[in-house]
């Protein structure tokens, strides 16, 4: 996704030093609300990213708002914009900014529905083979609690009860069920490791791993059938059409930065012509302007 939008196991992690979260979905700062509700499903809207469900996205999405509102208050708070550095280095990245813009806006034109099949094919074939799971979890801070948890779950504990008691992530409300198929990648390195030897209805140990407020341990359980086949989403979902476009964006904006280089004439000090970008074919579904192109 990205706006890399990635839904993590640690979401609860992603706590604001200076923000507070409360219940009702709202973030406050020095007591007053900073991001509301409306605030988040506006975004939500903004980012095309109704067809997710909504719990999924939400909290992240909040967190985010906040301290993009935060940082932006401080910035208004301190004056820094009228310091003469922050100017300078202002209109730099203004400049930067126009091109960027410009380049995005040429390369979108090039943009065809080939091209969009080719990425979707290539992604499709990079996941075969690969599983996605919808676990339950239970994410603890305290090694001992989490030992502690396990060894209760071996002796016949329901895996729901104490996940409401005792996990810290928001998966807790929904008996620790994550409630969404996700790629065993998703997870952070040191998880990915072990999945492979969860099975299915078993609990696993306490898997130590890192989150951005530091070491949690993990323990899950993969109800039966929730472990399948990694099962791409169709191509023009607003996920996958979201992604494929990115990665087109990257390589069309090269594609035309060649292009304008090939339409430059440079000589050395000698008086000698310097090609800057070497002649080449077309690339399958990609076309090309500019000169130097071999047919």
């Amino acid at each position: 996704m990205k706006n890399n939008l990635k839904f993590g196991v640690f979401l609860s992690a992603l706590l604001l030093s200076a923000t507070a979260l409360n219940a009702t979905g709202v973030a406050k700062y020095q007591g007053k609300d900073l991001v509301t509700q409306k605030d988040v499903d506006a975004k939500i809207q903004e980012l095309k990213l109704g067809a997710m469900p909504r719990e999924q996205v939400f909290m992240q999405l909040l967190v985010q708002l906040a301290e993009e509102r935060l940082v932006a208050k401080r910035i208004q708070e301190s004056k820094i914009e009228s310091d003469p550095e922050f100017q300078r280095v202002a209109k730099l990245n203004a400049e930067e900014f126009k091109r960027s813009y410009y380049l995005q806006k040429e390369a979108q034109k090039r943009i065809t529905k080939v091209m969009r099949q080719t990425v979707y094919d290539q992604i499709k074939a990079s996941v075969k083979g690969k599983k996605e799971i919808n676990p339950r979890i239970i994410v603890l801070t305290d090694e001992k609690m989490a030992c502690d948890v396990h060894a209760r779950l071996q002796k016949g504990e329901k895996f729901d009860v104490l996940a409401k008691a005792h996990s810290i992530d928001p998966s807790k409300e929904n008996g620790g069920l994550i409630g969404r198929f996700l790629p065993e990648e998703a997870f952070a390195p040191e998880v990915v490791a072990e999945l492979q030897n969860v099975k299915e209805g078993v609990v696993s140990k306490p898997i130590k791993a890192s989150s951005p407020s530091g070491v949690v341990h993990i323990i899950f359980l993969i109800d039966k059938g929730n472990r399948r086949d990694y099962q791409l989403p169709a191509i023009d979902t607003p996920e996958m059409a979201a992604q494929i476009e990115q990665i087109i964006m990257r390589q069309m904006m090269n594609v035309v930065q060649a292009d304008l280089a090939r339409q430059l004439e440079v000589y050395d000090l000698k008086g000698n012509k310097i090609p800057l970008v070497p002649e080449q074919e077309n690339q399958p579904g990609i076309p090309l302007i500019g000169g130097g192109i071999k047919k």
